[in-house]
């Protein structure tokens, strides 16, 4: 027995030798509650930084979880919800979504995701919409492509499904989507997200726009020594109402042959005629070289023809080359998504249309879809700088006032940084956070883009009511009034 009592004891003595020992050797973990363990994604190492929040790996290969923050989720769940809509596969729908965005579908448009193969009956479409800058925020939604600012005219995230099985758009079928929109921005074009909203791809082959040059455009003539041509006298000539009520002449007077209907979109018609100082039509024909289906019709349309408001000196005439497309001859009510839109280069086939107080655009996927442009800012860019404690559950996003721009800030253990934005510009800092008590806080600043950090926000203890009704504050920052920086 006293044997077995000194063996007890000196083992107990080796325990706490060997204890002492490894606790020189390694610092106490940082204690972390249950809401506070999220494993943050990795991230490159970032120059002048400290690292970004991430898993660390020990020598035995188990993995320590950083602490979980649960603040954006927490927005989420206020944030838009998915509305459903039945329509039927096989035949034209549309539907009008909440917040007033609409979607059009042809019929024999989806597919199942599985097999490719066609869907019978109704199938389920799902519309979530992100309209607002308080749905960008609550959504943790960022309006950026590749660190490139983009102002949005309004998201949407968009899923089929039938029988319980998801669906895809068969191939080379089309949607349409208008959002509304107060304002028109030239410029506006179609954007894919593959990762949850936060970064952005334009639909158009990726090729980046300058939105500057849309409906800028005035052609003069330059003569080689770079002066431009003496005016004398302007040239003015136009149908009555415009092209659009002559293509609605031309389709009331050319009949389009049962057999070519199939055929229309790749026919382009090229009239020459000629006006006189009365608007009337003197001379019709189109080139020998070039010539369709419809020629004959066509021109004799055009002799018929009432005449044009013109603005040409007396006694001379005006020559004018006409391309008549067949797709516009053809009423354009009676066509598809996808006769529309296959008879668009592929370069413009995304491009978004303002008509109504809408953008109208042509999508080809389900998923992630966006109306932006690309920010041309002519101020050097620098980097916003929020210090955090890396175990402060927060969420931070920044909304600019000039433009409808939000974006969320990368997490570093120091705090967030927000790169590439524009010196001088005006913004809002939003940041939400819960407290130790579970309880949520909101913090919202004005202040103007700089070098230096902004260390001086306010957190309040707010419930979900009061914090929706201040993010709807923040349509206002783009007022006149609030506009100037």
């Amino acid at each position: 027995m006293r044997i077995f009592l000194r063996s007890l004891i000196l083992g107990l003595l080796c325990e706490i030798v060997l204890y002492s020992c490894s606790a020189d050797k390694h610092t106490d973990p940082v204690a972390t509650s249950k809401a506070e363990r999220i494993v943050v994604p990795l991230h490159p190492k970032p120059t002048l930084r400290e690292d970004v929040i991430q898993t660390a790996v020990t020598s035995n290969s188990a993995t320590i979880k950083a602490p979980e923050f649960i603040a954006q989720s927490v927005l989420v769940k206020i944030g838009p919800k998915p509305q459903t809509f039945l329509v039927p596969a096989n035949a034209a729908s549309a539907i009008v979504c909440a917040e007033g965005s609409m979607l059009k579908f042809d019929p024999g448009s989806f597919v199942y995701a599985d097999d490719g193969q066609p869907v019978e009956g109704d199938v389920a479409i799902s519309v979530t919409e992100y309209l607002t800058d308080a749905s960008f925020v609550l959504a943790g939604l960022s309006t950026t492509s590749d660190k490139n600012l983009l102002e949005s005219g309004g998201m949407l995230y968009v899923a089929a499904s039938a029988q319980d099985r998801p669906c895809n758009l068969s191939t080379n079928s089309f949607y349409e989507v208008s959002l509304p929109s107060v304002n028109e921005e030239d410029g506006m074009q179609l954007f894919y997200s593959d990762n949850n909203g936060k970064n952005w791809s334009p639909a158009n082959r990726g090729a980046m726009k300058d939105f500057r040059t849309f409906n800028t455009y005035q052609p003069e003539y330059i003569n080689p020594t770079n002066n431009p041509r003496p005016k004398k006298f302007t040239y003015e000539a136009e149908y009555p109402g415009g092209l659009k009520k002559m293509y609605e002449y031309l389709h009331e007077k050319v009949k389009i042959k049962e057999e070519f209907k199939d055929v229309t979109l790749k026919a382009t018609c090229y009239v020459n005629i000629t006006i006189n100082d009365k608007g009337k039509i003197v001379k019709v024909y189109t080139p020998k070289q070039i010539s369709t289906y419809a020629d004959k019709d066509i021109v004799a349309a055009f002799k018929t023809m009432q005449n044009w408001e013109v603005d040409i000196a007396p006694g001379m005439t005006k020559k004018l080359l006409l391309p008549v497309k067949m797709n516009l001859v053809r009423d354009p009510s009676q066509m598809t998504i996808k006769e529309k839109t296959l008879s668009k280069p592929e370069s413009k086939r995304y491009d978004a249309k303002f008509e109504s107080d809408r953008y109208i655009m042509t999508v080809g996927q389900f998923g992630w879809i966006n109306c932006d442009k690309f920010v041309n800012f002519e101020q050097p860019r620098t980097t916003v700088y929020i210090p955090s404690d890396s175990l402060s559950d927060v969420s931070m996003t920044i909304v600019f006032h000039s433009v409808r721009s939000v974006i969320g800030g990368m997490r570093y253990t120091s705090g967030f940084y927000f790169d590439n934005i524009p010196a001088a510009e005006k913004i809002t800092v939003v940041a939400v956070r819960m407290n130790e008590l579970g309880e949520t806080e909101l913090a919202m600043k004005e202040t103007v883009v700089d070098d230096d950090p902004i260390t001086d926000l306010v957190f309040n203890k707010v419930t979900k009511d009061e914090m929706i009704k201040q993010f709807e504050q923040l349509a206002k920052i783009r007022a006149p009034e609030f506009a100037e920086l």
